[in-house]
């Protein structure tokens, strides 16, 4: 896809201690940090409004 469309990706990940990390996706252990999502949200949000022009 990238080779037809410009595009980047970014990783959002549990990290790798604590109660909600070290377990892999796929693992029947592994347990999303909800907390997560409102951090990517806002990146993404802070994403769109600096590559808008400005008024």
């Amino acid at each position: 896809m990238q080779r037809e469309v410009a595009s980047c990706y970014i990783l959002v990940v549990n990290g790798t201690k604590g109660e909600k990390g070290s377990v892999a996706l796929h693992l029947p252990h592994y347990d999303f940090n909800d907390e997560l999502l409102m951090v990517s949200v806002k990146f993404w949000v802070e994403l769109v409004r600096d590559q808008l022009p400005s008024e």
